[in-house]
């Protein structure tokens, strides 16, 4: 029962970084109550996101899993950009509003957080038969990820972050932070940056078609039509891209250019030339300090964009969705038409079910004969070492599946087929138009598959 303690721990480590920052970087440093709000802001995201997550009624009630995705990068975004709005805003605000502002900002931290915490947690305490065993872990982790702060916060009140942070710049960094620790790693990093991406393209794709469609400029299966060319331009992943860049790089580069802007002291009043030399001195120390970090966040959005490979790579990897047995049976209930996708665009879909500490990721696509297959996201052959996680798995590109480790192409039609780099089948069956996956078999398959040797040559 370790795994809940472990999870909770690195959530609040996370937590106490970012908490750090906002209680001893102006203006909560100088604010007493600003740093009460903002930690009273925590402690209620924290018990909100454990009620959303761990009581059911609550969790039915208050949305699916893909509704709290949307809302989490909606806010990630309003933290990151509201820094242009402290930029650009004269005078600071006022105790009224900061207050009320630094309690919003500490529920955000760590709502969404807290929430799938509790979810997993929930989750594994029902299938060990222990709940209050599973929460009391969590709940120790919780204590011990917080208690660098607590006992650190003498040293941290004597960092130079009223020097190193400006209101503007401090919640761009904790904005680019949240970026960079993304969600769970259990249901996938949910990161920004893959959504965004898409989420720009769909958009640009739909404008286009509805601008196409009001000047009768329809596509046409034969004949070059006026602007065609155009829309499909925009609506590509270069443009995507490029769009996914600029929303990043805004907001540092913006702060950058109005640190660098900034006019020279005036130092004409000065009567000894080393006063003047240490005024000049102060304000480019000064500058460098304001700037790292505005620098480092820089740092980090680049590292995200390579990390999540927003790039012209033509292979198509979705994030795993996570799944759960249906209430009050032994199945897994996977709808082939839904709220969460069609499977007959024919696109990949990845799934992933938590059995205790085990990540099952399997897959499943519709075929050409319009016959469903599913499977594990694993092959019996490939078996990259644990260094290198990204290799494990399958990714799609027109209609062949490739194996990510050796890059074999596998006919989707063959899904389903044991052998070779195929993609090791799972028995499922099709009632009403849903996929059903008998827990138990899953769980064996996916238990025999990881008893196999290993015999891939681990690059």
């Amino acid at each position: 029962m370790s795994d809940p303690f472990l999870i909770a721990l690195r959530e609040a480590l996370q937590a106490s970084v970012l908490l750090s920052l906002v209680l001893f970087s102006p203006p909560a440093r100088d604010d007493r109550g600003a740093r009460w709000s903002a930690v009273l802001g925590v402690l209620a995201g924290l018990g909100l996101g454990l009620v959303a997550g761990a009581v059911p009624a609550a969790a039915r009630a208050l949305g699916s899993h893909e509704h709290w995705t949307f809302w989490r990068h909606a806010t990630e975004s309003v933290i990151f950009y509201g820094s242009l709005v402290l930029l650009i805003r004269r005078p600071a605000p006022s105790p009224l509003l900061m207050r009320p502002g630094m309690f919003l900002l500490g529920i955000a931290l760590v709502l969404f957080e807290s929430r799938t915490l509790a979810f997993i947690v929930s989750d594994m305490g029902t299938v060990t038969g222990r709940p209050a065993v599973a929460f009391g872990w969590c709940g120790l982790g919780l204590l011990a990820g917080m208690l660098p702060l607590v006992l650190l916060r003498g040293r941290l009140r004597k960092l130079p972050f009223s020097r190193t942070f400006t209101p503007a710049s401090l919640l761009m960094t904790v904005g680019a932070l949240r970026f960079w620790f993304g969600g769970l790693a259990e249901l996938g990093g949910e990161s920004i940056m893959i959504p965004l991406q898409k989420g720009l393209q769909l958009f640009v794709n739909e404008s286009m078609k509805s601008i196409q469609g009001a000047l009768l400029l329809t596509d046409h299966p034969f004949l070059d039509v006026t602007f065609s060319g155009l829309a499909q331009y925009l609506g590509s992943d270069r443009s995507a891209l490029t769009a996914t860049v600029l929303f990043l790089m805004v907001p540092p580069v913006v702060i950058l250019i109005s640190l660098f802007s900034r006019p020279d002291p005036v130092v004409d009043g000065a009567a000894a030339s080393s006063r003047r030399r240490q005024d000049i001195a102060a304000f480019r120390q000064d500058l460098t300090l304001q700037s790292a970090p505005v620098l480092a966040a820089f740092v980090i959005l680049v590292v995200l964009l390579h990390a999540v490979n927003i790039s012209l790579n033509p292979l198509y990897d979705p994030e795993p969705v996570p799944v759960r047995e249906a209430e009050g049976t032994a199945f897994i209930r996977i709808p082939i038409s839904g709220k969460a996708g069609d499977l007959g665009d024919k696109k990949l879909r990845k799934f992933v079910y938590y059995e205790g500490s085990k990540q099952v990721l399997f897959i499943a696509i519709m075929k050409a004969d319009q016959t469903v297959g599913v499977a594990l996201d694993q092959c019996e052959i490939c078996r990259p070492a644990d260094w290198n996680k990204d290799a494990r798995g399958y990714a799609q590109q027109g209609e062949n599946l490739f194996c990510k480790y050796c890059v074999t192409p596998i006919a989707t039609s063959t899904l389903g087929t044991p052998g070779g780099c195929n993609p090791i089948p799972v028995p499922f069956r099709v009632e009403e138009n849903t996929i059903v996956i008998g827990r138990d078999v899953l769980v064996s398959t996916f238990d025999k598959a990881e008893a196999l040797e290993r015999k891939g040559t681990h690059l």
